[in-house]
């Protein structure tokens, strides 16, 4: 009964929130973004429109179910009890957001000279027409410095009488954000070339290997990518050009040179900006890294997974590509024009589906193809957020940083990076992600409270849950995960291309937190390459966990052995499940069970009866 009134009170609270709050309409074949968007009749139509739209809370933005979306979301922050909500209407299936671009004509490639079967994207053509940036005349670059990176700086008139801004190197530092160069705020246009010219010379010469267009303050991110950029700084005046493709709009924008470790001790890097703009631009959409190519051949129906190499001699291979950074040119290992062979090709984009914000409601999508997360976010962002009934599949891929000649690569379902509180994560599908369904973790001295993970299916994602935290003084408080069914673990496109390679239900790094609050309770978990617990610290029997239902083929039911299917410590070593539960503590009143109404190879994890599992419809092991 107590229960049924903290619903009932809760549910009066949700809906009394949104009573004041608008509702707007987003028809991606009848809409308009000229249109109010207040009514069905008057929706709008793009993404981008609700992106840049001053949302306040309590409002309601609904998709057209049937509908189908490109890009990325970003959501707008609510307000205690009165949430800002991201929901559909109509009829039929989900709105659908991709994360991808289409590149499925045979005029999206061509044929690389001199390089069988290596094919190419076209590059973007920018118009000549120019949208000055005023903030380059108007405002001063100014410099930074953290870490072990010094330097001197100063502004002196250049040659024609302008600005001439002169960095000496006093101490390069350890990483490239150690001394950086930089402009804000200013405005960026989304969908647009952002161009900067500038004349420069360095007393020594050095590679210039990072030039960011971001967000001044946080939430920092990328407001576009590089598509041209020198290469080099040499000892002579000369002029540049950069240019990036811009993927969202922000009145915050920052211009950023992060001179760091490249940047010589000794050297005088002189800079001179001369003027920048925005440009209409024509070109495929890749404008930032391609974490994977999904595909499917003509006459086939199962989706594959391009696979992402790091250069393009690593070309060997059908499906084998490689995205250029310099150029925003994606290279494509296929024996004829790949067109010509897949009847669908997408480039997953490194862009979360949906990047969360502070009271939010995200509700009934099915978010696909991103190479970035599927809802993403954390800290001040992630605090009263709800993300349910949603299908997230093909999710990851993306570079997330390059480590002692090594990439690696990133992506999950639902993260919260960086704290969380008064989250709920309920009644969705995970699958095909490259890391994990769902996770908590992050750097630095952070908060995860009231986070519940419940009655969600996760079928083929490298893992199902995953928790780490750097930092002595994070804390975990009251964190749940349950009702939860997870299927085949590793078994995904993921896992074949993984240097790093971690199959496993439930994956804990580092926890160096203080307090470990956490319930895993009442879930099924079934099917794994590697293991069934992966946790690379010895806190496992801290964590509560109970009530669960285990089944493996390789775990024993009745004569047969046992394999080690559960590891948490830094030595790695696997045990058996009786070893496991003798050794933690945990799952004392869980069970092993082989479902007798299911083909172990045709494992129907959309029907499971749990009662049956738990009860009549399982054969307990010996």
């Amino acid at each position: 009964m107590k229960n049924r009134l903290f619903a009932l009170l809760a549910f009066i609270l949700f809906t009394a929130g949104n009573v004041f709050g608008a509702i707007y309409y987003i028809d991606d074949q009848k809409g308009n973004d000229q249109n109010t968007g207040t009514a069905p009749e008057t929706a709008w139509k793009t993404v981008r429109q609700v992106n840049q739209f001053d949302f306040k809370p309590g409002d309601s933005i609904l998709f057209k179910r049937g509908g189908v979306w490109r890009g990325g979301i970003s959501c707008k922050e609510g307000a205690p009890n009165n949430p800002i909500t991201y929901a559909s209407y109509g009829e039929g299936k989900k709105p659908v957001i991709m994360g991808s671009i289409p590149l499925v004509k045979e005029s999206d490639w061509n044929q690389v000279p001199d390089r069988d079967h290596i094919w190419a994207t076209c590059k973007p053509s920018v118009s000549k027409e120019k949208i000055p940036c005023e903030a380059i005349r108007k405002i001063n670059w100014q410099h930074y410095c953290d870490g072990e990176g010094k330097i001197n700086f100063k502004i002196q008139k250049g040659e024609n009488g302008q600005k001439e801004y002169q960095l000496t190197c006093l101490n390069s530092g350890k990483k490239a954000s150690n001394i950086q160069l930089t402009l804000a705020p200013f405005e960026v246009i989304s969908d647009k070339a952002f161009i900067l010219r500038f004349r420069a010379k360095a007393s020594i010469p050095f590679p210039l290997k990072n030039i960011s267009l971001m967000r001044k303050n946080a939430p920092w991110g990328s407001l576009g990518s590089q598509s041209a950029a020198p290469s080099e700084i040499g000892t002579e005046w000369k002029e540049y050009e950069v240019l990036f493709l811009t993927s969202k709009s922000d009145k915050d924008g920052r211009l950023s040179f992060f001179l760091g470790e490249n940047f010589p001790k000794g050297c005088v890097f002189s800079f001179v900006p001369l003027e920048a703009w925005h440009a209409d631009v024509q070109s495929n959409g890749i404008n930032i890294d391609v974490g994977n190519m999904i595909l499917i051949e003509n006459g086939k129906k199962e989706k594959i997974a391009g696979f992402k190499r790091w250069s393009i001699d690593e070309l060997k291979e059908q499906a084998d590509y490689y995205y250029q950074p310099e150029t925003n040119i994606v290279y494509f290992y296929s024996n004829v024009n790949p067109a010509q062979k897949y009847q669908m090709i997408e480039a997953a984009l490194k862009r979360h589906i949906f990047a969360m914000n502070a009271h939010t409601v995200i509700d009934g999508f099915t978010m696909i193809n991103g190479a970035a997360h599927g809802v993403g976010g954390g800290g001040v962002c992630a605090n009263d957020v709800v993300i349910r009934n949603s299908e997230i599949s093909w999710i990851g891929g993306g570079h997330l940083y390059t480590r002692n000649g090594r990439c690696t690569r990133y992506g999950n379902g639902v993260e919260f990076y960086g704290g969380g509180i008064d989250c709920l994560v309920e009644n969705n599908v995970f699958s095909e992600i490259y890391d994990v369904a769902m996770t908590i973790q992050g750097k630095g001295e952070v908060l995860n409270e009231n986070i519940i993970w419940r009655n969600n299916i996760i079928h083929h994602c490298e893992q199902a849950y995953e928790i780490w935290f750097s930092e002595e003084n994070s804390e975990i408080r009251n964190v749940v995960f349950e009702n939860n069914t997870c299927v085949d673990a590793g078994i995904c496109w993921g896992h074949r291309q993984r240097p790093n390679k971690r199959g496993t239900h439930l994956l804990g790094y580092g926890l160096k937190t203080k307090k470990i609050d956490q319930i895993i309770r009442n879930n099924i978990f079934t099917g794994t390459n590697q293991c069934l617990i992966w946790y690379y610290n010895d806190r496992l029997a801290e964590i509560k966990i109970d009530h669960n239902v285990w089944w493996d083929d390789s775990m024993g039911t009745g004569s047969e052995k046992e394999k080690g299917l559960f590891s948490w410590n830094a030595n790695r070593t696997q045990v058996s499940y009786e070893e496991y539960r003798k050794k933690t503590g945990n799952d004392l009143h869980s069970k092993v069970v082989k479902p007798i109404f299911a083909d172990p190879e045709h494992f129907d994890y959309r029907v499971i009866n749990r009662e049956e599992i738990g009860n009549a419809g399982a054969k307990i092991a010996d």
